[in-house]
């Protein structure tokens, strides 16, 4: 059988900057598998996938070397609209991809192109939408979604157009824990079909479903092999920017073998080799008391077309907490924080911030006090260097300009990214890019920060950083909201969790007590972290994998 796709020695540098993105890489996809490409941030990963289709460097120019082969025929200008037929892209950026003005028009447009009967184009719509759950959407505006929503719009384009070859580039990024679950069982199904897939990815969940997994590492091929062939040595992943399995990680920390993938095996394979789980008298301090900094009124609020995401709701957030707001995909978590900013203005009740109705003040005031970091970066982002991005705020400010360069410096020394000041943000990778948003509302000290899936694009190392971060700040006096799907951010960095499911509070309290109330979660479609769930089948209370395995004690023989 002809290999659908190879490369080569291949080797490419973006103009204008300072070293390859990919050298001297050689690696191929297996005729009807899913394969994984992954690496830390930077690695080449996007770089990679970028030239199975001919974006680099038909498109994409730059200095190329090598060779790329589609099915068994070099892929040159000459064919690049026979790549652009077999191989179907979802871009790291997929809200680039969307254009039309429903979902329903979104990916028609698709078949259209490709000359379908309007029959066979409604029948594939119907199907496609089905398959990602958009179908009760059909005729909304894209625009008018969620972040996980156009997620879903854009693999369902590419599952209506049917190419050989698919190529999904961090497909999951904005999808909620059942969403991943859902598109990993589409990418399996498709790979059994007889479709080749390439996967870039972090999460070990899609990436056991691979054949093999590229591990990328500085523009080189490090590794390949499946995501089982770490499984006694998960430190290795890391290395990788990729999260090993926390009962992976657990079963090295207590010195057993073997680990399960399955957290009712789990438990039973720790009673069985003499482990208990103990309590400590006292888990946390109990919280302080703060004053309110912001009311949510009796809100209500519907986009003009009357979509109605919010009703009759009310929320106070105290000043110096940390608030992590989840929920699944269009729950209305985004729209709440528009709300906080003042980017979005209710259609009944009020929204009070520091005692003042927000409805009466400026966007430009909010902003002096209310940093936002976007859940795409590239949506606030627009100066040719990193340094006029973040000096920006302070110009705008009235901050005088001999003092630019060192606030610059200070605060991309704090989100890492020092020594890159006259680097186009658009050369960057989307987890560069993320972190120079926030240095951009950083550097004029807000007292509040609301991030809209702050950890987008990072790898596991660096989503760390991120807590870290964001922990830090709140430490210093800022108020911290976020917004994410990722249920080991929200508990590494928030004290209190808000669950909306249907613009409606399901859950809100301490970060614990919420993670503790599994069938709660499951109705929001979340699931605490593993080794909360493994907790709480020990009856131990234990969140994360470091406190869990504290708190494990084998008994003598």
């Amino acid at each position: 059988m002809t290999t659908p796709l190879r490369l080569s020695e291949v080797q490419f540098q973006y103009r204008r900057a300072a070293s390859p993105s990919l050298q001297n890489v050689s690696l191929s996809l297996e005729a009807g598998r899913l394969t994984g490409i992954s690496g830390r941030t930077g690695a080449g990963k996007t770089t990679c996938v970028r030239t199975f289709n001919g974006l680099i460097p038909h498109v994409i120019p730059g200095d190329f070397r090598g060779r790329v082969e589609l099915f068994g025929r070099p892929l040159e200008r000459s064919n690049r609209h026979e790549a652009i037929r077999r191989v179907g892209m979802v871009f790291q950026d997929f809200e680039a991809q969307l254009f039309s003005t429903t979902v329903r028009g979104e990916v028609a447009f698709v078949l259209e192109t490709a000359g379908l009967t309007p029959a066979a184009i409604q029948t594939r719509v119907a199907e496609s939408l089905a398959r990602v759950g958009l179908a009760a959407l059909a005729e909304r505006e894209p625009g008018t979604l969620s972040g996980g929503q156009k997620q879903r719009l854009a693999i369902a384009c590419l599952l209506a157009a049917r190419p050989d070859i698919l190529l999904l580039d961090e497909p999951t990024t904005d999808l909620d824990p059942i969403g991943k679950s859902e598109v990993a069982a589409i990418l399996r199904e498709l790979a059994d079909a007889g479709h080749t897939v390439a996967l870039v990815e972090h999460e070990t969940d899609l990436l056991a479903r691979a054949r093999q997994i590229h591990l990328l590492a500085d523009g080189r091929l490090s590794d390949t092999r499946p995501l089982d062939g770490f499984r006694d040595e998960p430190e290795r992943l890391l290395d990788f920017g990729i999260r090993p399995p926390d009962l992976w990680r657990l079963w090295r920390r207590i010195g057993l073998t073997d680990p399960p993938d399955d957290v009712e095996e789990a438990a039973r394979r720790l009673r069985e080799n003499g482990f208990v789980a103990t309590q400590p008298a006292s888990d946390e301090p109990a919280p302080s008391r703060r004053e309110p900094l912001f009311i949510l009124d009796r809100v209500g609020f519907a986009y003009p077309d009357g979509n109605a995401v919010l009703a009759d709701f009310s929320l106070t957030i105290q000043r110096g907490e940390s608030l992590a707001v989840l929920g699944p995909n269009g729950a209305g978590k985004t729209t709440l924080i528009g709300l906080l900013n003042g980017l979005r203005r209710p259609t009944q009740g009020r929204v009070l911030f520091r005692g003042a109705d927000i409805a009466r003040q400026s966007v430009g005031r909010l902003g002096a006090d209310i940093g936002f970091v976007f859940q795409n970066p590239d949506h606030q982002l627009f100066s040719p260097t990193v340094f006029e991005e973040v000096a920006f705020a302070l110009k705008v400010r009235g901050a005088p300009a001999a003092a630019w360069p060192a606030k610059v410096e200070r605060v991309l020394a704090l989100v890492g990214l020092t020594g890159v000041e006259d680097r186009d943000p658009f050369t960057m990778t989307k987890g560069e890019r993320q972190k120079l948003a926030l240095a951009s509302v950083l550097v004029h000290e807000p007292e509040v920060l609301i991030l809209d899936e702050p950890t987008t694009g990072l790898d596991a190392a660096e989503q760390e950083v991120m807590a870290d971060l964001l922990r830090s700040l709140q430490a210093r006096g800022h108020t911290v909201l976020i917004i994410t799907h990722s249920m080991d951010t929200a508990l590494a960095v928030a004290d209190r969790a808000l669950v909306l499911v249907d613009g409606r509070a399901l859950a809100d309290g301490p970060t614990r007590e919420v993670f503790a109330n599994e069938n709660r979660l499951a109705a929001a479609q979340l699931r605490p972290p593993m080794a909360a769930r493994l907790s709480a089948r020990l009856g131990c209370g234990a969140l994360s994998l470091a406190a869990l395995a504290a708190r494990l004690r084998r008994r003598p023989t």
